[in-house]
């Protein structure tokens, strides 16, 4: 969560009444309030040279969405080996996640 989490009605009226979690919902089986939201926010630190980032992970959900910025360090996991995603500033990054890939195997 961030430190100071804004309220449902500060969205934009579309973000609110998007569709795409009843869909994925329905896709899944789920009840429609069977849905979970995780934000992180990693406020800029005073001092970065100080700072050292996370382990290399995987993401285990189903979708991850982040905002780009200038600062490199995404990599992806390609044929067994991490390899650097150049930042696009500003860009919107979707991932597809080890639970979406899991259901995609088990579909397939």
């Amino acid at each position: 969560m961030s430190p100071n989490p804004r309220s449902p009605e500060e969205f934009p009226r579309p973000c609110r009444r998007s569709q795409s979690r009843s869909l994925l919902s329905q896709r899944y089986g789920l009840r429609g309030g069977a849905w979970c939201v995780l934000t992180l926010y990693y406020p800029v630190c005073p001092q970065p040279k100080l700072t050292i980032g996370t382990n290399k992970h995987s993401d285990n959900d189903f979708i991850t969405v982040f905002l780009q910025d200038h600062i490199d360090g995404l990599q992806v996991l390609h044929q067994n080996q991490w390899v650097d995603v150049p930042p696009t500033r500003g860009a919107l990054v979707i991932n597809i996640a080890d639970l979406m890939q899991a259901s995609f195997l088990f579909i397939f």
